[in-house]
């Protein structure tokens, strides 16, 4: 997969891989003209285990277009239960059986939602799940993040739990920028551990991830997910179209640290095409939107 990086000097990029292995399956929106943002808030904060902060949430608010025809929300039990749904005609759905996880979350960008844009939210102190990403950004040709937090978020401790997903995934879409956004202290995922997104290539132009005043530091990685086949790092790059991606995703990184990582290839970033069908990657168990 070509990948074009552009970085200030202030970026630290401790480990950075690059697969040309790009072939996953169709689906998917190409951007049209800028369109405004739908936005969203979430706050979930879990108290601290010695008490020495207090828990905040769950709460979600959301502006635009909402409801048949435009942004689809689903979530697990934490979100779907009374007074969740803040400003904004949201309702949230139950996720199908098969989904469920009380801490995740599902976005479905439709109709005249096509840009959504998460901000000011937190998620802090929530376990992984193994049931799929905590939070899911679908269909949406552009997504942004401005000042967004995911912190301290690790594996469920219960003995013999498989090893989960990572905690944000966007899935079809043709660019994303984040601003302001802070992802520290996950571990114990496998695959990837602070986003993972999937691109179809926009008519005319060429997929961006631009990442500005932005922190992924100090993300681990499971032990027993180490591998190159199967597992990568804290972001990672792949492709949702049928074809590879021509000429690629141009990268921008400006007054942003990645430090700290651990993970089996590409610890701080990774563009490859293995976290799908494969075994211990993101394959049908994990991901049943249909991708794989």
């Amino acid at each position: 997969m070509p990948l074009s990086l552009s970085a200030s000097a202030s970026l630290a990029l401790t480990l950075l891989t690059i697969v040309n292995c790009l072939h996953f399956f169709a689906g998917g929106v190409a951007p049209g003209p800028e369109a405004p943002p739908h936005t969203c808030s979430l706050v979930m904060v879990n108290p601290s285990p010695d008490g020495s902060s207090a828990g905040q949430g769950p709460r979600l608010s959301c502006q635009g277009a909402a409801g048949e025809g435009g942004l689809q929300v689903a979530g697990g039990a934490l979100w779907t239960q009374s007074g969740v749904a803040g400003q904004g005609a949201l309702t949230i759905s139950p996720l199908p059986e098969a989904e469920t996880d009380r801490a995740r979350l599902v976005f479905t960008c439709g109709g005249s939602v096509t840009h959504l844009q998460l901000q000011h939210s937190v998620l802090s102190g929530v376990q992984l799940s193994a049931k799929g990403p905590l939070l899911q950004l679908l269909n949406c040709s552009r997504v942004s993040f401005d000042n967004v937090t995911l912190s301290g978020l690790g594996a469920p401790s219960a003995s013999g739990s498989s090893t989960p997903f990572g905690a944000v995934r966007v899935a079809r879409t043709a660019a994303v920028r984040a601003s302001r956004l802070s992802c520290t202290r996950v571990t114990g995922f496998r695959s990837w551990g602070c986003l993972l997104l999937e691109y179809v290539a926009p008519s005319g132009s060429e997929p961006t991830l631009t990442v500005s005043d932005s922190s992924v530091l100090n993300n681990t990685i499971g032990s027993a997910s180490i591998d190159c086949s199967t597992a990568h790092g804290a972001v990672v790059l792949g492709s949702a179209g049928a074809q590879q991606l021509s000429p690629g995703v141009r990268v921008t990184v400006e007054r942003s640290a990645f430090e700290g990582n651990v993970g089996g290839c590409g610890g701080a970033l990774a563009a490859t095409c293995d976290l799908v069908g494969r075994p211990g990657g993101l394959g049908t168990e994990g991901n049943p939107h249909g991708l794989c």
